[in-house]
């Protein structure tokens, strides 16, 4: 390649195609892309589903819109933030006892999440009380079964 010079801008010709007309010379690269200056005051993150990538390989706690709260690790995710999650727990709770009841490699869809936060599994409750799967699937019959009877519907003397 040979180069010239014009003005203080460098431009570039091949071998093959040496002119000298003016347009040859008129052309120059284009500029390069402008670079966004982010001041260190302010987060860096990033928007919609690929801020999900700051959650890979964490653990998390998911709310569901149905209610449930699912517990496991992110491994995967796409751009419509449907997550995979691997060792999936069913988190329930009932007055202050809570249990996990394991229900392993999970997909979650993304328009069912509520919402979602990283969560550390080591740092114990000082206020709940863990049970096992099978005490909290009983505990949460019982209060359901007491929640039935406790409604009482008077419709008065429908004859």
């Amino acid at each position: 390649r040979g180069r010239r010079e014009n003005g203080g801008r460098n431009f570039f010709i091949s071998n093959s195609n040496r002119s000298n007309s003016k347009s040859d010379l008129r052309r120059s690269s284009p500029p390069p892309p402008k670079r966004e200056i982010i001041p260190d005051n302010e987060p860096k993150y990033f928007p919609g589903a690929a801020s999900l990538h700051e959650e890979l390989d964490k653990t998390v706690l998911i709310v569901l819109r149905d209610g449930r709260n699912l517990i496991g690790t992110v491994r995967s995710y796409d751009q419509f933030s449907n997550v995979v999650l691997e060792d999936t727990k069913e988190r329930h709770f009932v007055d202050n006892i809570y249990g996990d009841i394991p229900l392993g490699l999970y997909i979650v869809r993304g328009d069912s999440m509520v919402l979602m936060g990283e969560i550390d599994l080591d740092e114990e409750s000082t206020f709940l009380k863990k049970v096992s799967a099978e005490e909290i699937v009983l505990l949460q019959a019982e209060k359901s079964e007491e929640i039935h009877h406790s409604l009482d519907w008077d419709f008065g003397d429908q004859n």
